[in-house]
């Protein structure tokens, strides 16, 4: 079996999980709203441990001797009506539970609005050692200024290396 690179995982879990605003709403803007939607993640994502390993534990009866796990515990938007040019925040809460020796898991998160059944991505994926436990990932996006109104899927997806776990929610441009 051919290896397929993590990226184009994203891409098609994103595409199967989709259901969203359609391509025609877009007008001839297209080109230009399309750029402006890939640089949409701004300031600065923040990433904070919300729970330790051994809270993770007793939640999901994980055992030590088990694979590595990750877990999606939630995800919002706020708020989750917007104007073009506004600023939502996009919260992910998420576990990471390893074998007791494994001190942190590397981690890459990437975060990508559904168009017409396409997945677009936001900004540069984010790498970064995660310790166990449970962990909260906040990123601040604005809306672009040229963006038609509608209903819209937000998919964040987690990578460890192994497992892939994604998670989406919606928002909607007035």
């Amino acid at each position: 079996m051919k290896s397929v690179g993590w990226k184009v995982l994203v891409a098609v879990l994103a595409v199967q999980l989709a259901g969203c605003a359609s391509m025609s709403k877009l007008g001839n803007d297209f080109g230009e709203w399309m750029d402006q939607l890939q640089e949409m993640v701004v300031g600065s994502s923040t990433d904070t441990s919300s729970g330790t390993r051994d809270e993770a534990i007793k939640k999901y009866g994980y055992r030590p001797s088990q694979e590595q796990r990750i877990e999606v515990d939630g995800v919002t938007n706020t708020p989750s009506r917007v104007a073009p040019g506004d600023t939502l925040e996009s919260v992910v809460r998420y576990t990471v539970l390893a074998a007791e020796n494994v001190q942190t898991v590397r981690l890459t998160v990437t975060r990508a609005v559904i168009i017409d059944r396409e997945a677009i991505q936001l900004g540069q994926q984010r790498q970064w050692e995660s310790r166990q436990g449970s962990h909260t990932s906040s990123v601040k996006l604005t809306i672009p200024k040229n963006m038609p109104k509608g209903d819209f899927t937000l998919v964040t997806t987690i990578f460890d290396g192994k497992t892939t776990k994604t998670a989406k929610t919606t928002f909607s441009v007035i």
